[in-house]
């Protein structure tokens, strides 16, 4: 027999053409990437629901208007200027107590639903030496 009418042997598996290879990598990454925005922006986790703010006296204000206050400041976020900083005023005010703008943010609530003054403490400076800890750092 020649050269010409010998029959070709078959493709492994292992042979696949490239483009095989490169349509199934290109539906893994369409995947990951569908996961990554269906987590990160249709259905992210949710947040927890504070239920005090530290530094904001919430004692002796009826409960329909803690209620209140508490909705609006689980809901607003904090404006602190920090860069990527997701947090809401109450979150704020429990992860990050000595924040002033969540302070600041908490007392224009309660005036909001209260109309009066709203008692706020700022918590006292750690000791010196104690170390400092950035509660923004890494949550975002």
């Amino acid at each position: 027999m020649s050269e010409e009418n010998t029959p070709m042997p078959l493709q492994d598996d292992d042979d696949k053409p490239d483009y095989v290879r490169l349509m199934l990598l290109s539906g893994v990454l369409a995947a990951l990437v569908c996961f990554l925005v269906y987590t990160r922006f249709i259905n992210p986790p949710k947040k927890p629901f504070y239920a005090s703010m530290p530094g904001v006296e919430l004692a002796g204000i009826p409960q329909a208007q803690v209620d209140e206050i508490l909705k609006r400041a689980n809901g607003q976020m904090c404006d602190c200027n920090i860069p990527g900083c997701t947090f809401n005023v109450a979150e704020c005010r429990n992860l990050d107590p000595a924040c002033d703008v969540s302070l600041k943010r908490a007392g224009e609530i309660v005036v909001a639903v209260t109309g009066k003054p709203a008692k706020l403490t700022m918590p006292s400076p750690a000791p010196s030496g104690a170390p400092t800890v950035n509660p923004h750092a890494g949550h975002h």
